[in-house]
């Protein structure tokens, strides 16, 4: 009687093969060649991922694959569109093939507006009809329609100037997406155009609500004034009864954004009942009297976290972007002049308070401090190891005294700091968001 070795379940096998890095092509095709039984999980990491270029072009990988066997792109689960590289013309039968293998994908990543143009043309989003995270770089002149219909839950835009339509051309009318997002990222790419670029609306006033209200993660690029009433007036209140839990803006130093937002005094921001990270980076706001600039920031800082509770932040992020024009040597030296003349005493005194945070555990905050105060460009922020750097640290803790002794850490970049307050945030930042952000 022949004697059968026992059959190992298949659930086990699944293990084994995903335990394997899955950039190692070599090792999963030895795997999908050594037992059948490997093959379809040996498949499934390898053509996961399928990178596209402009439509009736192939990169090479993709165009062995569609001469071969074109049904093996029914394993893709991610799309890469990219405009450079190595790669094959092919007929247009030849890519339809291709695309309707790929009706399973569920991410897809293009970067380039004018390639995201053409596709949409082709008729590439209605067959990708399962995508849930989709990261795509619009230009000021392309409607939104084509990605009402999909089922999104992870969206990261992309928006460039453009230096053709630079007007503000009003708000067109929309039709409710069905998507139902979790995370969104709204991201500034400056392209050297004169355009001044506005953020993407991707819903009625009427529907705001319905579109951000599930949000959990979210992230906003803010260039300019208009940026950020957007923000705050439309986007922000329509999150208040979503849950929340992350949420990072990130002002972006631009000589006619930066100069009209140093001159207002925001509002703060709205209570988020689920809100357990918030970061924010601020830069240097271009004015005509540089000394006043770091005071004006930790002003803006103060006013925008300090008018709303939020009862459940756990930890929160700053980053401070200075000139050095607008600081004297003088101020360089003394060890406090961050709160003498630059407020910090009012930015300490909302972060020590329990009635505005009463789970807050930990607050970073870092100093990037750049220039020519010796003729040469230099650039220290209060976590390198320069002396300069270590005095921004030093003056930073100084500062934050009563956020210190109301038993909050207080990261400036100290390695013990540091480590503290990335067990916190590493916590409440899952995969996805990270991807995204």
């Amino acid at each position: 009687m022949a004697h059968r070795s026992p059959r190992v379940p298949q659930e086990i096998l699944e293990e084994v093969v995903d335990c394997l890095p899955h950039n190692s092509l070599d090792s999963l095709k030895a795997i999908a060649l050594a037992s059948r039984y490997l093959l379809e999980s040996a498949r499934r990491r390898l053509f996961h991922k399928v990178y596209l270029t402009e439509p009736l072009w192939l990169p090479i990988a993709t165009w062995k694959i569609s001469r071969s066997n074109p049904a093996l792109f029914k394993y893709a689960r991610q799309v890469i569109v990219r405009r450079c590289g190595p790669c094959f013309q092919v007929s247009e039968i030849v890519l339809r093939d291709v695309l309707r293998h790929v009706e399973g994908v569920r991410s897809l990543d293009i970067d380039d507006s004018c390639t995201l143009r053409e596709w949409v043309k082709y008729g590439l989003f209605d067959l990708c009809s399962a995508l849930v995270k989709l990261s795509v770089d619009l230009d000021q002149d392309i409607p939104l329609d084509f990605l009402y219909s999909l089922p999104l839950q992870h969206l990261r835009i992309t928006y460039t100037p453009s230096i053709w339509q630079t007007q503000n051309i009003g708000e067109p009318s929309f039709t409710c997406p069905s998507w139902q997002l979790k995370s969104l990222h709204y991201s500034h790419a400056h392209n050297g155009g004169m355009g001044r670029p506005k953020m993407p609306l991707l819903a009625s006033p009427l529907s705001e609500a319905q579109v951000y209200g599930g949000l959990v993660h979210l992230s906003l690029d803010i260039l300019q004034v208009s940026d950020h009433n957007f923000a705050l007036s439309r986007i922000l209140p329509a999150c208040t009864n979503s849950p929340l839990e992350t949420l990072r803006l990130r002002y972006i130093n631009d000589f006619y954004g930066s100069r009209g937002l140093s001159r207002i005094v925001p509002d703060g921001l709205p209570t988020f009942p689920s809100l357990r990270y918030l970061s924010i980076g601020l830069p240097s706001f271009w004015v005509e009297d540089y000394p006043a600039m770091p005071r004006r920031q930790a002003n803006f800082f103060s006013a925008l976290i300090g008018q709303s509770a939020q009862p459940a932040l756990e930890a929160m992020g700053a980053l401070f972007s200075w000139n050095m024009r607008s600081l004297t040597p003088t101020q360089l030296g003394p060890q406090n002049f961050i709160v003498r003349e630059l407020g910090w005493d009012k930015m300490d005194a909302v972060l020590a308070s329990q009635a505005l945070y009463p789970r807050l555990r930990a607050v970073r905050v870092m100093v990037h401090l750049e220039g020519r105060p010796t003729g040469a460009y230099e650039r220290y922020m209060s976590g390198d190891g320069s002396e300069l750097g270590e005095v921004l640290r030093e003056q930073t803790m100084a500062a934050l005294s009563n956020a210190r002794g109301s038993g909050l850490i207080i990261d400036s970049g100290s390695k013990a700091t540091g480590y503290a307050f990335d067990q916190i945030e590493n916590s409440m930042l899952n995969p996805t968001w990270n991807s995204l952000a």
